[in-house]
C-alpha cells in the first residue's frame, strides 16, 4: 500500500490550520472551492467524529452545489449537482463500510473519477490501492478541546501552477 499522504508528483504545497469550531472548519473547506475543478480527487482522512462531514458541508457551500450535505455512511455516496453552469458537482463518498477495495469497482464508483465533479472520499484508506494518485489530500485530527481540529492539506506540484499559486495566496492569511 502506498503512503496515503503522497500526492501525484511528490512533495508540493503543504499547509495546516487549527480550527476551534465547526464553523471554522466549514469556512476553511469553503475557501478551497476557487481552487477546485471537475476531476479533482480529494481523499479526506480523519477518525470517527473528526469533522469529515462538517468539512464536506463547507466544501459544498464553497462550490455552490445543490442539496443538503449529510454523511453518506449508509448510502456510500451522496451526489450534489452543480449549482451554476461551469462549476463542478460534488460526489461525496464514504468507504467506511467497504469490505475491500474491490467494492469501489463493484458499486460502479470508478466512473465518477472522470466526471463533471469533485470527488471527495471519506475513509479513503479502504480503497487507496484502486485510486489514482490524488492531487490534493486533506486530513482532520481532533484537538485537545472538544471542537478543536487540526486541518492539514497536501497539494501535488503537478496540480497546476495557477492553482498552487491560488492555494498559497488563500492560505497565506488566517481565517
Amino acid at each position: 500500500m502506498r503512503d496515503p499522504y503522497t500526492t501525484k508528483g511528490g512533495a508540493g504545497f503543504r499547509t495546516s490550520y487549527f480550527s476551534h469550531s465547526p464553523a471554522d472548519t466549514e469556512a476553511w473547506a469553503a475557501s478551497l472551492a476557487p481552487c477546485l475543478q471537475a476531476g479533482d480527487l480529494i481523499p479526506l482522512y480523519g477518525d470517527l467524529g473528526a469533522g469529515k462531514t462538517c468539512f464536506a458541508r463547507g466544501l459544498a457551500r464553497g462550490l455552490g452545489v445543490m442539496g443538503q450535505v449529510a454523511s453518506p455512511s449508509f448510502t456510500y455516496l451522496r451526489e450534489h449537482p452543480a449549482g451554476q453552469i461551469g462549476r463542478p458537482a460534488l460526489y461525496h463518498f464514504d468507504c467506511y463500510r467497504f469490505h475491500s477495495a474491490e467494492d469501489w469497482y463493484d458499486l460502479g464508483f470508478a466512473d465518477y473519477l472522470d466526471s463533471d465533479g469533485v470527488v471527495l472520499i471519506e475513509w479513503p484508506s479502504r480503497v487507496l490501492d484502486v485510486l489514482p494518485s490524488p492531487d490534493l489530500v486533506i486530513s482532520l485530527t481532533r484537538g485537545e478541546e472538544d471542537q478543536d481540529r487540526l486541518l492539514e492539506l497536501w497539494a501535488s506540484p503537478d496540480w497546476g501552477k495557477d492553482r498552487l499559486s491560488l492555494l498559497q495566496e488563500l492560505f497565506s492569511c488566517s481565517f
